[in-house]
């Protein structure tokens, strides 16, 4: 099997960590022989299973949490983001953004914003990528914590390691 040095990444990731499925399904009809297994359903392991799912492959979601949360981050989509979010056939459909302000104290500064962007909660981001990733093919199993890379030896051999945490 091949090894990817850090300098081949780029071409696995795309625009806010979005799969190039070319990538993929090279890497899975060369190297894996079982269906991918991805761990963690926010919008990085959403958006490997819509691209994974698309390329023929039957993915599986695994997800810790059993509900989808709120998370401190996120709430701001970028033009860049609304339009890969669309690629992956999710219309974020946020509230309109159109300029930046900065504030201290009693005074502020604005301006617009290159392009429109929305503001979104991560939760309706995260439940409409679940969709989308379950609609293209993608399985999806929550309340499942892997805790090492061998828990997952008797089921797949292309793993995908989308948490966004460390715990």
């Amino acid at each position: 099997a091949r090894s990817y040095r850090p300098a081949e990444w780029s071409p696995l990731l795309g625009e806010a960590g979005i799969a190039h499925a070319r990538v993929f399904r090279t890497f899975l009809s060369d190297y894996a022989s079982s269906d991918p297994v991805i761990v963690g359903a926010g919008p990085a392991g959403c958006a490997a299973a819509i691209t994974l799912a698309r390329g023929g492959a039957r993915p599986v979601i695994l997800e810790k949490a059993h509900d989808v949360g709120d998370a401190l981050c996120g709430g701001f989509l970028s033009w860049c983001t609304i339009e890969s979010l669309r690629a992956l056939g999710v219309d974020p459909n946020g509230h309109a953004i159109d300029h930046l302000r900065v504030f201290s104290r009693d005074t502020f500064v604005s301006a617009p914003l290159p392009q429109a962007a929305q503001g979104l909660s991560r939760r309706v981001m995260d439940t409409a990528l679940r969709k989308a990733a379950t609609a293209a093919g993608a399985g999806l199993e929550t309340g499942v914590m892997v805790r090492h890379i061998n828990d997952l030896a008797d089921r797949t051999d292309a793993v995908f390691l989308a948490t966004g945490s460390m715990t």
